[in-house]
């Protein structure tokens, strides 16, 4: 495995570490719901986790984690959502960059 790839790993790991402490802080599912900014934290979290092992899969296919194509599809899925909440914000595609 390429030092590339063990690089990915580690930064899902620690990703994975922190949903896991803003998960912790909520006792039942109805105080995370009410918590905008959790919730955007997760999301976030969740994009990055899928887009690193969507890198990491690039490099190195037969990955055994379980699930792999799943939680990359998620990352794409709220990628998508993210760019639909800010075109109904702004009435437009947002200019930033990183998207054509």
């Amino acid at each position: 495995m390429s030092p590339k790839v063990k690089k990915y790993l580690f930064e899902i790991l620690r990703f994975i570490e922190e949903v896991d402490s803003i998960i912790s802080e909520f006792e039942h599912f109805e105080q995370f719901q009410s918590d905008p900014k959790a919730i955007r934290a997760l999301e976030r979290l969740y994009e990055i986790i899928g887009e690193a092992l969507r890198k990491a899969l690039d490099e190195h296919p037969g990955l055994p984690i379980s699930d792999a194509r799943k939680i990359v599809a998620l990352r794409n899925i709220l990628a998508i959502i993210m760019i639909i909440s800010l075109v109904k914000s702004f009435g437009r595609r947002p200019s930033m960059g990183f998207l054509p």
